[in-house]
C-alpha cells in the first residue's frame, strides 16, 4: 500500500495521474513512469475494470482557483 497522494510504485510525493477503480472506493496516483503498472494492478481478473484517470496536478491547481475564487466572492 503507497502513502496517500503519493505514486502507488516509487512514492513520488508529486505524482501526475489520479486512477479510480469505478464500482468501489479505491483511489491510487501514479507518476508518468508507473501509470500502466498501477493500471495493471487495479485490474480485477474476473470481471471488466473501468478505470477513470485524472491529472492531480491540474485537479489540485483547479481546487486552489475555485477556493480563490470563493473567498473573492465572499469578501465582495
Amino acid at each position: 500500500m503507497s502513502r496517500a497522494y503519493c505514486c502507488e510504485a516509487c512514492d513520488d510525493a508529486d505524482p501526475q495521474w489520479s486512477v479510480e477503480r469505478w464500482g468501489d472506493a479505491v483511489v491510487t496516483w501514479a507518476c508518468d513512469t508507473d501509470l500502466a503498472e498501477v493500471c495493471e494492478r487495479l485490474q480485477r481478473d474476473h470481471e471488466v475494470t473501468k478505470l477513470s484517470v485524472s491529472n492531480a496536478r491540474k485537479a489540485r491547481e483547479w481546487a486552489g482557483i475555485g477556493r480563490t475564487l470563493n473567498e473573492i466572492a465572499k469578501e465582495t
